[in-house]
């Protein structure tokens, strides 16, 4: 059992990672910046406390420190982020502070708590994205060049760079996960295609879809696996390596919105897909090779048929 600190523990990702780390009977300690509507990171005792809440702005080094002494992490699992490209595009400011700023300071963090009590976190996993490959080549491998395109993808390549660093610099044992587009149960971002679409068909409202979408593909990881990945990466990842995390290869955003609108509306037509016209900034063809990843003993478990099958399934429960 190892005592784990998981940052952005309120998001969708960090949620289910700790979740996860606590159903395999590790000690939780999730980070939030604050207390939301949707907060249900309740203590879990078995004796003593499993999971622990702790609220904190991810830019505050001394009081990160704090967490990792006074819990005596173990593992560190960063997602605090400010994930989605149009806000990052639309308030460049906040999006550079919490990305880069914010691992530095959890980066930095753990280099004083194991100067001070060597060596005591043994690993420190932390989450990019495929977006700092920007318009590569594809498929994606963890040997290309690093690419900006937009103040999302800047941060990330920047912390990318910075945490890999801190590994070549301070022997920190940072791992890079960097990950295609995660979906499932729990996504509640309206703004992302899989959950915005299943929330407008349950209003009894049309998918949409852009113009310019329509040749864009993209590649899909079902939550369970993404979880599943961190896990392999903790467990038998090397220090200073990143590891793509891909799923379903290359699917045009239709094979996304066709079988969803199927599920829901039953069938495609004009009354229940709408296309609209919009300026789309966005590159035509992302996804990755996962082969590294594979090697470790992680594969895809879940369709994207069978993801989607489930993640609205969970709409439904949810919507009662």
């Amino acid at each position: 059992m190892s005592n784990i600190l998981v940052t952005g523990a309120g998001g969708f990702v960090g949620g289910a990672l700790a979740k996860r780390f606590l159903q395999d009977g590790h000690k939780v300690v999730g980070l939030f910046r604050d207390k939301s509507a949707e907060f249900k990171f309740e203590p879990i005792t078995v004796g003593e406390p499993q999971s622990v809440a702790v609220f904190a702005d991810v830019t505050d080094r001394d009081a990160l420190y704090r967490v990792l002494v006074d819990y005596d992490i173990e593992v560190v699992v960063h997602q605090a982020a400010h994930s989605i490209v149009k806000k990052c595009q639309e308030d460049p400011w906040s999006a550079y502070r919490t990305n880069i700023m914010g691992m530095v300071a959890l980066l930095d963090a753990c280099r004083l708590r194991r100067m001070d009590y060597p060596p005591a976190i043994q690993a420190v996993v932390v989450a990019t994205t495929d977006k700092v490959y920007g318009n590569g080549l594809v498929p994606y491998v963890e040997t290309q060049s690093l690419r900006a395109l937009g103040p999302y993808s800047a941060s990330k390549v920047a912390a990318d760079i910075i945490a890999r660093d801190y590994f070549t610099t301070y022997g920190l044992p940072v791992r890079v996960v960097r990950s295609s587009n995660i979906y499932g149960p729990g996504d509640l971002d309206e703004s992302r295609v899989i959950p915005g679409t299943i929330q407008r068909l349950l209003r009894g409202e049309p998918a949409v879809i852009y113009e310019q979408a329509w040749a864009m593909e993209r590649e899909f990881v079902y939550i369970d696996d993404e979880v599943e990945a961190y896990k392999t990466i903790i467990e038998k990842g090397e220090n200073g390596e990143a590891y793509n995390v891909g799923g379903s290869g290359p699917v045009p955003i239709m094979g996304v919105l066709r079988p969803l609108v199927t599920m829901l509306a039953g069938t495609v037509d004009d009354q229940t897909l709408k296309s609209k016209d919009r300026v789309l900034v966005e590159i035509r063809r992302q996804y990755m090779n996962a082969i590294k990843l594979q090697v470790l003993g992680w594969h895809q478990e879940v369709s994207l048929e069978e993801g989607l099958r489930r993640t609205v399934e969970w709409w439904k429960a949810r919507q009662g």
